[in-house]
């Protein structure tokens, strides 16, 4: 059937029984919700009612790190459009000098919200400059040493909880100080319950998860202020940096064999003048694609990029970049258990970065690949049960949204936009796949 530029079609697969696939072509519409474990679990996918993350409409962050902004968070009255109260991300006690003025630390990660406690989380971006602390890739310098952002740079590469109504600090939690590797926390916090306690998760781009009690900002795994190298000391490095016992999906070095030439730095390393290969750098450990929890499985689910810099830099400000031989992109996508803190399955992906958000539903996950494969997983092993191919499609992309689980007039459905995305897909496009199973007869 044929409804104007709308193209609709039934196709049967399998799913352990009939699944029907409605594709809709809805140039590039990109739907993204996220779902609380407390909304009452339905049949077939166990899809819960679709929880509006949408809580706090009126709250706005800053993106911009890059270019010197000073990152804040501002509440508007939803009737009036006046601001009540706002936020600033950059605590000047923190920073070398006025640096803490275009310190970045912007939030561009959606928030979560909890309604009991009044309380508004958000993850921050990097700490400007960088790869210097002296400039941003030799642009607009702030001068070194003596005025290069010393300190831990709060509340940049952190999260942060605020109370909703008034925009006070309530606590924080920095997973990187004074953060010289881009190592922003660009997914979005997820809200969950860990053995009772209310909890609150981040994985940022250091790779590290740290889910802590939420009410106080403590962690509820055990962590370490690692001693890490210190030189050279015109970048102001700190002298620990926070690593979670948590096992974590990220590799944190360049693999082996590392080839000739190459020397590969330690995490949490600073920059030197001779090139050093970092893993995980600008592109994690984990990016953007949301990740998701079970209370069924008691299992978050995520993706981990293995898309390692050689790069040096110099206190002239000279930044040097070259190639990694035989390095390909790739990655995982895999499951981490609350109550042990041990990963439980990986799925690798090869040949590019794991760029699709995790939907959960039930006992399975769904999550894509810029290739264009769409994946139903077992929730609880990763074992993959079926797969949809949207290269087959007309004007699709690549699988690189997140998908988004719903019920309507008692129908659960699980859509996804195949969008792609420039540098990580081989195509793009902007359709909109809805799946669902069939009606009973």
């Amino acid at each position: 059937m044929q409804c104007g530029n709308t193209v609709i079609l039934l196709e049967i697969l399998r799913l352990g029984g009939d699944l029907c696939r409605i594709e809709l072509d809805l140039f590039g519409i990109f739907l993204n919700l996220d779902f609380d474990e407390t909304f009452p679990v339905g049949a077939h996918f166990g899809v819960g009612a679709v929880a509006a993350a949408l809580a706090f409409a009126e709250e706005r962050g800053v993106s911009g790190a890059e270019f010197g902004v000073r990152g804040h968070v501002d509440a508007y009255d939803q009737n009036t459009g006046k601001l009540v109260w706002r936020f600033w991300t950059t605590e000047p006690n923190s920073w070398g000098g006025n640096t803490y003025l275009n310190g970045g630390a912007s939030i561009w990660g959606n928030p979560s919200y909890d309604p009991e406690l009044h309380m508004l989380y958000f993850a921050t971006g990097n700490a400007y400059p960088w790869p210097s602390p002296c400039a941003f890739f030799g642009v607009v310098p702030v001068g070194c040493p003596g005025n290069g952002r010393e300190g831990t740079n709060l509340y940049s590469t952190s999260i942060v909880a605020i109370d909703s109504r008034t925009g006070e600090h309530k606590w924080h939690f920095q997973f990187a100080h004074h953060d010289l590797w881009d190592f922003d926390g660009p997914q979005p916090t997820l809200l969950l319950t860990v053995k009772g306690i209310p909890a609150i998760e981040h994985t940022s781009k250091t790779g590290y998860m740290f889910i802590l009690n939420r009410r106080t900002g403590e962690s509820l795994f055990p962590y370490q202020e690692v001693s890490v190298p210190t030189e050279p000391a015109w970048e102001s490095p700190w002298a620990t940096q926070p690593v979670s016992s948590i096992e974590s999906l990220t590799e944190h070095s360049e693999e082996l064999p590392i080839p000739a030439g190459i020397v590969a730095a330690p995490m949490w390393a600073p920059y030197q003048p001779t090139a050093m290969v970092f893993q995980p750098w600008a592109g994690g450990g984990m990016e953007w694609p949301p990740a998701a929890y079970s209370p069924r499985t008691h299992f978050i689910y995520s993706h981990a990029n293995y898309q390692p810099a050689n790069l040096g830099v110099t206190e002239a400000n000279s930044i040097s970049f070259s190639a990694i031989p035989g390095e390909v992109d790739h990655g995982v996508y895999g499951a981490v258990d609350t109550r042990t803190g041990k990963v439980a399955w990986k799925i690798p992906i090869t040949g590019t970065t794991p760029d699709s958000g995790i939907g959960v539903a039930g006992d399975l996950v769904f999550f894509g690949e810029s290739t264009g494969l769409f994946h139903a997983a077992d929730a609880r092993t990763g074992a993959i049960l079926w797969t949809f191919d949207a290269s087959k499609v007309p004007n699709a992309g690549g699988a690189t949204a997140s998908p988004a689980i719903y019920v309507v007039n008692g129908k659960e459905y699980v859509v996804y936009g195949f969008g792609g995305e420039p540098g990580n897909s081989l195509f793009l496009g902007d359709a909109v796949i809805a799946f669902a199973l069939p009606d009973k007869e």
